[in-house]
Parts: C-alpha cells; structure tokens; sequence
C-alpha cells in the first residue's frame, strides 16, 4: 500500500563517515561476488546465522536475500550511519556496528530457530543509537502511496518511533516467519541501551548545541506539570509535542497555553507572503543554538553553533561551503 524511505537527516558532522562508507561499499560488492558465482546458492547458505555456529554470527551481517532487500538496507545504513560514525569517530563506529549486529542476531536466535541473513538487526540497531544522540533533528522521507511520492520532514523522536512499532505489530502478528523481526526489535534497543550506556560512562560526551534523549525526555516531563525551566527546555518540549521550530511569542517559563492566548491571529495570505520572504533572505541568523543561512543554490541551512567557522557540504548541491563565524553571546 504504502512504504516510508528516508533519505536525508540534518545533522551536519566535520569527520568524514570513512567506516560507514566501507561499510556500504563492502556489503554491496560481497552481494553480487556470492550471486555472481556458479556457487551462489551454497556460499549463501555458509554465510547466513544458523544458531550460534561460526562465521554466520558474523557474516550474515553482509549478505542479503535479494537486490530491494540490500537496497532497502543500505539506504538505512547509508542515511543513518553516516550521521552516527560521524558523532562517534570511525575508529568507534565499526565494533559498535559488529556489536549491534551480534545483539540482533542473539535475539533472534533465542525466540526463533532457522537461519537468517541480512543487516538489518545491526542496522536497527544504528537506528536506536541514532535516536539517542539525535532526537530532536528533522528526517526528510519520501512516503509512497499508490507509486506518488511525497515528500515531507519530520522529526526523529516520531518517525522511529513509528518504524519501531512496526516491527512491534508484525513480529506480534507474524513472527518472525519471511522477515526476522525479533532481530529488528533487538538490534533497536541494543542501540538505545548502548548509546544510554556511553553517555553514561561518559564516552560520549553532550556538547553544548547537542540535545541527547534523557534530557529530551527530562525536559519534557518537567514541562508537563508546568515547573519553571530553563527557556531551552520549553523549546525541546515544543518540538517533541508540537513540532515547533520556536516561539517568537513566547517568554522564557511562561505556559504554552498562555503564550498562544498572546499570539495574535494572523491572516493566511500575510503569513504566507512573511514566509517567502524569509525564505528568500540571504542573511545569516543564530536561532536556539543554531546558524541558519543559504547556499548559493538556495538551499537552508541549519547547523549547530558549535561548528561555527567550518566547513561543510550542502546536501542538495554537494558544494562545499564555509559556515559563517559567529560569536556566541
């Protein structure tokens, strides 16, 4: 009926994702190395997780059934894993990558007997870590109804979750019979209670323009019984409730309802024409934590103020470009 793809998250990074593109590249040549072969059939069978015997627990991480299970994949790992080897540092990412995918595979072998293949386990998990480091970044996706694309962003907090409980209902519905959604299920909250781990433990430490999920949760709940909090905390609690980008309108601990009662109504046609305006400026501006300008080609940018005075690439026309120096105030 319809299918959800994402295939751009707005997390800049300065540190190339080397491991990640390995990574992708590897998993696609061994795919059609195996396929390739008089032998396919056999070299697969060797390759897959069958219970806990060896090399599968660790194979099966790089092969795949068919050419749209391997596409599907590596869409994932290439939207999602570039962002979080980028955060980690590629010296990290590749036995956090092993790691997960051991976790997935674990889960499915204790609710389920067979073999299994694919990377989807290892992946999921990527997609949990990827939720606690970056729960409040907007996801571009592309949802198919019916062969029509449409485009939209969202934020991360809900399109996980919307993808988690998927995996949740099929496997509850249809096991893991055709697609080893145990492995999905695990391989996510391997990924969430990993990343909860190392920041924790302080391996992965939260720099100041950064937002990870305890504390987006945090904030949240103290907004929730109206406690007086710091202005960026109602801003968290906006975005994950609301959607909210800011509220120009709105005090620092003043409740959101009493902020909207303030807010004046606005014509459709001036809000529109104010929009295109600022849309159209080529000003640079701080908001929340962040610099916002525009490539030459047009498009918004939005970068944490933390890389103020870097460099960067633009996701729509691959330039390079120098994010402008701006002094925190």
């Amino acid at each position: 009926m319809f299918t959800i793809i994402p295939y751009h998250v707005d997390v800049p990074h300065d540190r190339f994702p080397l491991v990640n593109w390995i990574l992708v590249v590897l998993t696609i040549l061994l795919h059609f190395c195996i396929w390739l072969n008089s032998g396919a059939e056999d070299q697969f069978i060797s390759l897959a997780a069958d219970g806990w015997q060896m090399p599968g627990l660790f194979t099966h991480m790089f092969i795949h059934v068919n050419i749209f299970h391997l596409v599907g994949n590596m869409i994932f790992l290439w939207v999602f894993g570039n962002a979080v080897c980028g955060r980690l540092r590629n010296l990290a990412y590749l036995p956090v990558y092993v790691i997960l995918g051991l976790v997935s595979v674990s889960v499915f072998n204790m609710f389920t007997e067979g073999k299994m293949a694919g990377a989807s386990g290892a992946i999921n998990g990527i997609v949990g870590l990827y939720l606690v480091l970056f729960p409040l970044n907007e996801i571009s996706c592309v949802l198919w109804i019916l062969h029509r694309p449409i485009l939209f962003s969202t934020s991360s907090f809900w399109i996980i979750l919307y993808w988690l409980a998927f995996d949740i209902i099929f496997l509850l519905i249809f096991g893991d019979s055709g697609v080893a959604y145990s492995a999905h299920v695990g391989g996510f909250v391997g990924g969430v209670a990993l990343g909860l781990l190392l920041i924790n433990l302080k391996v992965i430490k939260q720099q100041r323009d950064e937002c990870f999920l305890p504390e987006a949760i945090r904030c949240r709940g103290k907004l929730e019984k109206k406690d007086d909090v710091l202005p960026e905390c109602r801003q968290l609690y906006n975005e994950l409730r609301y959607g909210l980008k800011g509220n120009k309108d709105q005090t620092p601990g003043e409740p959101i309802e009493e902020a909207a009662e303030k807010k004046p109504a606005k014509k459709t046609s001036d809000y529109q024409s104010r929009i295109a305006q600022a849309r159209s400026e080529s000003s640079v501006s701080v908001r929340d934590g962040f610099i916002v300008f525009h490539c030459q080609c047009g498009k918004k940018l939005k970068v944490p103020q933390a890389l103020s005075g870097k460099q960067g690439k633009c996701p729509q026309c691959d330039s390079i470009l120098d994010i402008p120096l701006v002094k925190a105030v």
